[in-house]
């Protein structure tokens, strides 16, 4: 997107009326304060909108990201012809907020309180001699050029938060520079735009002072080293341990890359070969299949080499862990202790008070015994043979008591029927003939059965 383009899509850009009003002076800020803070709104908000896109500077691939030319702030916001007259108002505004610092002032003193005072002294001055003779004196290379700070705030939390996210070991928050590609990653962007030289050192110097990482600079104070900070320590230092760290993370990567290389150089190799057979060079295949041996070989000894180098890795990480678990062990058994000692528990104290638990069980039992004793000796002497006698004349009173007493006593109808079965089974008829006379008399002399 172009700077025109971006700046048509401002709903109040298109509008004269108002577009005349915010290009006009500002008012004095003690006689109409509300227009003074609308305007200021307005074009901060713009100016940083346009920055963020990267529409403030030259279409270059080496432009600075984080750096604003103020100077060039009325030619690149001119409209229909006309430029804005109160962007000088609105830089020493920016810089006061420090919304915009000198470069020269954040790489040497990135505190908002030195910010503060430089702005102050110097953004008037600078800015209205800008248009007369030039920018104020100031080293060349930043001669004219400010830092937006908002920008790199959002790159420094960016770049912060991926590795944070993305770290598991200690070993993960020591990086080199290139860890900054991370950080110039837009999701509003089609195109990733790299940091310059100047970018890295700004987004360092930046890191450092918010007390989200520590930084070793070169000889051309280009970032060397930096070590991100999982938690704010004042006295957290690059050590030798960490410089052999990202040593050993830099030669893998280097491993990575030539193996990366040598196992695509093999494979055009045996491809080369291939056509040189089609092509009945057999000769020419020959040499191609020697180099491809060799290419090989040194493919092997990379990997190898990348093999060791993560396996020392692995195990530094691996000791990390182990060092963290014993730390956690010390502390759980000196914990243990504090709580054994605030509670007085001993071995001699935990006996104590089983001796004592079971000299109190002892004494129960004693005690115990003596009143069973007692109340033996003071029982009544009872006759179990009266008690009995007149358990039975109490039931048998209780029984004659009852209804139901006079019906059970009567022999019951079923009764003597089988009575009269009984006495009917045990007769017989005696042997012998019978006359004619008893038979119709129908007498039957009965004998009980033997």
């Amino acid at each position: 997107m172009s700077l025109e383009a971006f700046l048509e899509r401002q709903s109040e850009w298109s509008s004269d009326q108002r577009m005349n009003s915010l290009f006009a002076r500002f008012p004095e800020k003690g006689v109409n304060k509300t227009l003074y803070e609308s305007r200021l709104r307005f074009w901060t908000s713009l100016i940083n909108s346009a920055a963020r896109e990267g529409l403030l500077t030259a279409n270059s691939q080496n432009e600075n990201t984080f750096i604003l030319q103020t100077e060039s702030l009325p030619a690149l916001l001119t409209r229909k012809g006309l430029t804005p007259r109160g962007l000088d108002t609105v830089v020493i505004e920016m810089r006061a907020s420090n919304d915009l610092v000198p470069v020269s002032k954040f790489l040497n003193d990135a505190t908002s309180e030195g910010w503060s005072i430089f702005s102050l002294v110097t953004a008037p001055l600078r800015f209205g001699l800008s248009f007369v003779s030039g920018p104020a004196a100031e080293p060349e290379e930043f001669a004219g050029k400010d830092v937006l700070v908002s920008l790199v705030q959002e790159s420094a939390v960016r770049l912060f938060n991926h590795v944070k996210d993305e770290a598991a070991y200690s070993t993960d928050y020591i990086h080199d520079a290139s860890v900054f590609k991370k950080a110039a990653q837009r999701t509003n962007s089609a195109v990733e735009k790299q940091l310059t030289a100047l970018d890295q050192r700004i987004l360092a110097r930046y890191l450092e002072t918010s007390g989200k990482a520590v930084v070793e600079y070169g000889p051309a104070k280009e970032p060397l080293a930096i070590k991100f900070l999982s938690s704010p320590s004042s006295n957290a230092v690059i050590t030798d341990t960490d410089r052999g760290i990202l040593n050993i993370k830099n030669t893998a990567q280097s491993l990575q890359l030539q193996i990366s290389n040598l196992e695509a150089k093999v494979a055009e190799l045996k491809s080369n070969a291939s056509n040189a057979l089609k092509n009945n060079a057999r000769s020419r295949a020959l040499i191609f299949l020697k180099q491809k041996t060799s290419v090989s070989s040194v493919l092997e000894k990379r990997i190898a080499s990348l093999h060791t180098l993560e396996t020392i890795l692995s195990k530094i990480q691996q000791a990390e862990t182990d060092a963290e678990i014993v730390q956690a062990y010390q502390l759980g058994a000196e914990t243990l202790q504090s709580v054994l000692k605030m509670h007085n528990l001993t071995p001699e104290s935990v006996q104590q008070t089983l001796d004592t638990l079971s000299d109190a069980f002892a004494d129960q039992e004693e005690i115990d015994a003596v009143l069973t004793a007692h109340h033996a000796a003071n029982a009544l002497d009872v006759d179990d043979d009266e008690i009995e006698r007149e358990l039975e004349e109490l039931v048998k009173a209780a029984t004659a008591a009852e209804p139901g007493a006079k019906v059970e006593a009567k022999a019951s109808p079923d009764a003597d029927v089988d009575a009269l079965v009984d006495v009917l089974g045990s007769l017989r008829v005696e042997s012998g003939e019978v006359s004619k006379s008893e038979t119709k008399e129908g007498k039957r002399k009965l004998v009980p059965a033997e």
